[in-house]
C-alpha cells in the first residue's frame, strides 16, 4: 500500500477486505467491506464497514471493476458520515480478487485497494493511474491468497494437534465417569463453548450424564429428553445421525427459554451425534451466548472429536461390563462354596 501511494504521488490510501472472507451470496451472515489499513487521512477510519454498492469501494465490490471520482466533494454517493482531516479531491478504487483469472467466472472480489488526492494537490486519476493501481492489486491479491493458504494450513495443523492431544487424554482412563469428565474438558480445546453436555441414549430418551458451564450442574445431570418431544432439537440429531447448528436456538425451540438454558441465555447451539459404528449412542451439545457463532468448520472438528469420544465411552462400558461379570462370578463362586460346605 505504501509503495503504491509513493508511485502515485500521494500520502492517502486504504485497503478494504470483505468479512467474512468465505461468504456466499445467499449466506445468512451479511458480508461487509471492512477497512483494514489506512494511510494519511484514512488512518483514523480503520474498521469502517461498507455494504455492497455503498460509497466508491462498495461500488467497486458491486461492479467488480475499478472506479474513479475526480470531484469527490460534489459526488452525490460519497459517504457523509466519514470525516477526514483533509478534503479529498479525487478518489480511486480497484478490486482485489481471489481465484484463477484464467478460468471463466472463477474469480470473486475479496477487497478493494484505494488511493486519493487531496484538494491541496488538485490532482486527478486517469487511465495511467488506474492501470498502475490495478497491477498493484493483482500483486496484492496473490499475496493475500498466499497468506490465507499459509494460515489455513497452520490452522489445520493446530486442529490436528488439538485432536491428537484430546484423543491421548481420552485414552488415559477406562473409568466411565472419568471419560465423561474428560470429554467435556478436552472438548473446549477443540471447539469453543460457554456450556456443554454429554447425553446418553437410553431406550427412547436422552439423559444428561455430564455437563459444564451451567449455573447448577447438579440440576442438569439426570435431565431427560424424550425423543418424541418437539420442543428441543436433540431428537433431530439422534434421528438424522447428523450434526445440527442453531443460530438462534431460543427463538426456534421453547426448551431454551426454560430452566438452566434460560439462565444461560443460549443463542447458538451445536448438537453432535456420538456414533459407534452405525449406531447412535448419545450426543454432545455445545452452547454459546453469541448468535450465529457455530460454523461448518466447528462441526467438522466436533465430529472428529466425537468419533474418538464414542470409542472411549464404548471401551469404558465394555470394561465396566466385564468387571461386573467378574464380580458376579465371584459372588456366585463364594455362594456355591458355602452351599457345598454346609
Amino acid at each position: 500500500l505504501s509503495r503504491a501511494a509513493e508511485l502515485l504521488g500521494t500520502a492517502h490510501g486504504f485497503l478494504y477486505l470483505i468479512d467474512p472472507f468465505d461468504f456466499v451470496e445467499d449466506d445468512s451472515h451479511e458480508a461487509a467491506l471492512v477497512r483494514q489499513v489506512g494511510l494519511g487521512t484514512f488512518r483514523g477510519t480503520v474498521g469502517n464497514r461498507l455494504g455492497k454498492g455503498e460509497g466508491l469501494s462498495g461500488l467497486v465490490w458491486q461492479t467488480e471493476k475499478p472506479h474513479v471520482v475526480n470531484d469527490y466533494q460534489n459526488w452525490d454517493a460519497r459517504i457523509l458520515d466519514l470525516k477526514y482531516d483533509v478534503d479529498i479531491h479525487a478518489l480511486m478504487g480497484v478490486p482485489l480478487t481471489h481465484g484463477d483469472e484464467d478460468e471463466d467466472k472463477q474469480t470473486r472480489v475479496v477487497g478493494v485497494l484505494g488511493m486519493a488526492y487531496d484538494e491541496q494537490t488538485g490532482r486527478e486519476f486517469g487511465d495511467e493511474e488506474i492501470e498502475l493501481l490495478s497491477r498493484f492489486s493483482q500483486l496484492a491479491s496473490i499475496a493475500l491468497d498466499n497468506a490465507r493458504l499459509f494460515e489455513t494450513e497452520r490452522a489445520a495443523r493446530d486442529e490436528a494437534e488439538r485432536l491428537q492431544a484430546a484423543t491421548r487424554a481420552l485414552s488415559t482412563t477406562l473409568d466411565l465417569q472419568q471419560i465423561f469428565e474428560l470429554i467435556l474438558e478436552e472438548l473446549g480445546n477443540v471447539v469453543p463453548y460457554d456450556s456443554a453436555s454429554v447425553q446418553q441414549l437410553k431406550d427412547n430418551h436422552l439423559e444428561i450424564i455430564g455437563g459444564v458451564g451451567f449455573p447448577n450442574p447438579e440440576e442438569i445431570v439426570g435431565l431427560i429428553f424424550d425423543l418424541d418431544a418437539t420442543d428441543q432439537p436433540n431428537s433431530h440429531v439422534v434421528q438424522s445421525r447428523q450434526p445440527l447448528i442453531l443460530d438462534d436456538a431460543s427463538t426456534k425451540f421453547a426448551r431454551f427459554q426454560k430452566g438452566a438454558h434460560d439462565q444461560l441465555q443460549v443463542a447458538s447451539w451445536l448438537g453432535i451425534p456420538l456414533l459407534f459404528g452405525d449406531q447412535v449412542t448419545g450426543i454432545i451439545t455445545l452452547d454459546k451466548r453469541e448468535p450465529n457463532f457455530y460454523t461448518e468448520a466447528h462441526t467438522r472438528s466436533a465430529m472428529a472429536f466425537a468419533a474418538q469420544a464414542a470409542i472411549a465411552i464404548e471401551n469404558a462400558k465394555l470394561l465396566k461390563g466385564e468387571q461386573e461379570q467378574r464380580e458376579l462370578a465371584e459372588v456366585l463362586r463364594l455362594a456355591t462354596e458355602e452351599l457345598t460346605s454346609a
